[in-house]
């Protein structure tokens, strides 16, 4: 990841590379309708404060029932992550 130093604190400051740009495709609110599958919902995109996480939820009605979910999307790549 990209640094800045923060010459008031004297901590760096982390910014999202170019890659989580790439994310910003699915950005939006997406209505989804299946052929083979009968399938109804909405999926949405949206990018956290930061723009390093995007969360991306969607409520689906098949099977007879409403399904819901939430979780998060992140671009990581092994050489930005230090265990």
């Amino acid at each position: 990841m990209e640094t800045y130093e923060n010459i008031l604190e004297e901590k760096p400051i982390i910014v999202p590379t170019k890659e989580h740009s790439t994310l910003t495709i699915f950005v939006g609110k997406w209505a989804i309708e299946g052929e083979n599958l009968a399938v109804k919902g909405i999926e949405t995109y949206e990018w956290l404060p930061g723009g390093f996480f995007m969360v991306y939820k969607w409520s689906h009605y098949f099977g007879g029932e409403r399904h819901k979910l939430i979780t998060m999307i992140i671009w990581a790549m092994l050489e930005h992550i230090r265990l």
